[in-house]
C-alpha cells in the first residue's frame, strides 16, 4: 500500500501549514499553528490511511470536543431551529411546553449532552417521580431522547446514547364509569365559557384535543342548519368527514359567532388555544373529579366518556371504532370495560351522549 503523503511548509516562526490530498485527489492546504503542525499532519495521515476524509473527520472531532460543554438547555436552541419546524404543529407546541415549562426546571438541563447517558435519565425520571403520571414523564423523556439522537444524527455526538434508555411502565387503561353526568356538568358550569365549549364539543363528539384545537372555519361544511359535518385530518394523517349532532353543532355555531375565517375554538385572552390542561386542572382538583383508580380526570377522558356513553347507550364496539376513528379493533376493545351497569339517561340522537 503506498503511503499517502503529507507534508508541513513553515510559514513564519509562528504558523505552518499542512498540505495533502483528499481520497478524491484534490489538493487542501490547512493552517494551523506550528507547535501542533505535527500532530495534525499525523492525525491527517491516519485518516488517509484508513481511506477516510481528513477534513470530515477534523469536523467531527471538534463536535465532539463542543459536545463536552454544550448543555442541553443550550442544544435545545439549535434542536428548536433545525428540527423542530419539521414536525407537525401539535408536537411542535407539545415539544416547546415540555422543555420551556418543565424540563428546564431540573438538573438535566444543565448537563452537557455528551453527558447524558441512561443514567441521568433514569435521574431525572425519579425526580419527577409522584410529580407527573408516568404518561407526561415519558413524553418529556422522549423529547431528550429526540434531541439526543439528532444531536448524534448530526455528528455532535459520536456514539447514540439512546440505547438502554427505558420509558416508565404506563397504565393504558382509564376507567371512567365512575363519573357522573352529574360531575361533568358541574365542571362545565365552572369552567370559562369558550373552554368549556372546547369541552363539551370533545364530550358530544369523542375528538382528540389536538383535532379541536387545530379547528378551522374553513373544515365546516353546513349544507343547511340540520346537517352540520367537519373535515378532519385523522391521526394517521388521511382525511375524514365527521357529521356531528345536535348538541356538537350547537357549540360549534355559538364558537364561530358571525367570523368567516380563523380557528373556531378562540381564548378570549390570547387567541387561539395552544394548551388548555392547566386551567382544566385547576377547576378538576377544586370539584375532586377522579376516575376509578383515583387518578385525576384529564382532557382525554373526554374521549373515554363519549366510548363509554355510547357504548352504554346501546351502540355496538364497530360503531364506536368508527366514531373514534380507531384502525386497530383492539384499541377501541379497551373501552368495553367501562360500561356503565345501568341506563340513567336518554342519550342524544348522534352520538350517543347525554345532553349535558
Amino acid at each position: 500500500m503506498k503511503i499517502p503523503k503529507v507534508s508541513i511548509k513553515q510559514l513564519n516562526k509562528d504558523r505552518s501549514q499542512v498540505e495533502w490530498r483528499n481520497p478524491g485527489g484534490r489538493r487542501r492546504r490547512l493552517r494551523v499553528d506550528s507547535d501542533i503542525a505535527e500532530n495534525v499532519r499525523l492525525k491527517i495521515l491516519q485518516a488517509l490511511i484508513e481511506g477516510k476524509n481528513p477534513e470530515a473527520e477534523m469536523e467531527k472531532a471538534n463536535n465532539r470536543e463542543r459536545a463536552k460543554s454544550l448543555k442541553l438547555k443550550e442544544f435545545w436552541h439549535v434542536f428548536e431551529k433545525e428540527h423542530l419546524p419539521i414536525l407537525r404543529p401539535n408536537t411542535q407546541d407539545l415539544y416547546s411546553r415540555l422543555m420551556e415549562k418543565t424540563i428546564v426546571n431540573y438538573p438535566i438541563v444543565r448537563l452537557p449532552i455528551c453527558e447524558i447517558n441512561r443514567r441521568a435519565v433514569s435521574q431525572y425520571q425519579q425526580q419527577r417521580n409522584g410529580k407527573a403520571s408516568p404518561a407526561t414523564i415519558n413524553r418529556e423523556v422522549q423529547l431528550i431522547k429526540s434531541m439526543l439522537g439528532r444531536a448524534f444524527e448530526w455528528e455532535i455526538l459520536d456514539r447514540d446514547p439512546r440505547p438502554g434508555m427505558k420509558l416508565l411502565k404506563e397504565s393504558n387503561r382509564r376507567d371512567v364509569s365512575n363519573i357522573k353526568p352529574e360531575q361533568i356538568a358541574a365542571l362545565f358550569e365552572s369552567l370559562p365559557v369558550s373552554m368549556a365549549n372546547v369541552c363539551k364539543f370533545a364530550l358530544y363528539t369523542g375528538l382528540r384535543k389536538e383535532n379541536i384545537l387545530n379547528l378551522q372555519i374553513f373544515q365546516v361544511q353546513a349544507p343547511d342548519i340540520g346537517d352540520v359535518s367537519l373535515v378532519l385530518e385523522t391521526k394517521g394523517g388521511k382525511q375524514a368527514v365527521r357529521r356531528l349532532g345536535e348538541q356538537a353543532t350547537g357549540i360549534l355555531r355559538r364558537a364561530i359567532g358571525d367570523r368567516t375565517e380563523g380557528y373556531i375554538f378562540q381564548s378570549p385572552r390570547d387567541g387561539r388555544y395552544s394548551s388548555i390542561h392547566k386551567t382544566l386542572d385547576r377547576y378538576v382538583r377544586k370539584l375532586g373529579i377522579r376516575i376509578a383508580d383515583g387518578r385525576k380526570f384529564c382532557f382525554h377522558d373526554f374521549r373515554r366518556l363519549y366510548a363509554t356513553w355510547m357504548l352504554n347507550s346501546g351502540k355496538s364496539l364497530e360503531e364506536v371504532q368508527v366514531a373514534l376513528g380507531h384502525a386497530d379493533y383492539a384499541t377501541t376493545q379497551r373501552y368495553a370495560t367501562f360500561v356503565m351497569p345501568q341506563r340513567t339517561w336518554e342519550p342524544e340522537k348522534v352520538g350517543g351522549t347525554p345532553t349535558i
